[in-house]
């Protein structure tokens, strides 16, 4: 993304052992004036505030429990007008023996309460955690990247005024 968008920052929010590692990456590839690290812990707090949060390959390594505490922690953190994307798969039951479905098996074996989710259950902890599913956009791999919007609810229909849903 880097080449393709070089006016964007960002900001890599990981445990302080990935960004030791991810410090050095950062430099080689000379985007260290537009990428800036902050190590931390997502359970505890998102200490950082952006327009867009991307979750690549994360909450597919957590229990609901733990994923609704991640959510939610991002979900007091962004903006109104900010956006959530997540990059994992979106599995659909079915008798084949998809990647996905082999991916779902592999999860719940290496982590404990690890899993791959259908659309539903994405839907299911994305509102328990304060936002919705705006898109669900496809990719030429097995994965989705699941565009998220935080909920937003009016007080009352006849009022203007807008209020955050504080989870």
């Amino acid at each position: 993304m880097s080449l393709l968008y070089p006016h964007l920052r960002c900001i890599l929010f990981d445990l302080p052992t990935v960004i030791e590692g991810a410090e050095h990456f950062i430099e080689q590839e000379f985007i260290s004036d537009r990428c800036e690290t902050v190590s931390g812990d997502f359970f505890k707090s998102v200490p950082v505030i952006g327009d867009a949060y991307i979750l690549a390959r994360i909450i597919h390594d957590w229990d609901d429990s733990h994923a609704v505490t991640i959510l939610r922690n991002i979900r007091h953190r962004i903006p109104k007008h900010g956006k959530l994307l997540i990059v994992d798969y979106v599995i659909s039951y079915g008798y084949d023996a998809s990647y996905e479905t082999l991916s779902d098996i592999v999860m719940l074996t290496l982590f404990e309460g690890g899993r791959e989710r259908t659309e539903a259950e994405f839907r299911d902890i994305l509102q328990k955690s304060g936002f919705e599913i705006a898109d669900i956009i496809p990719t030429l791999s097995a994965m989705s990247i699941i565009e998220c919007i935080p909920i937003v609810w009016k007080i009352k229909p006849e009022q203007t005024s807008e209020v955050v849903v504080d989870i």
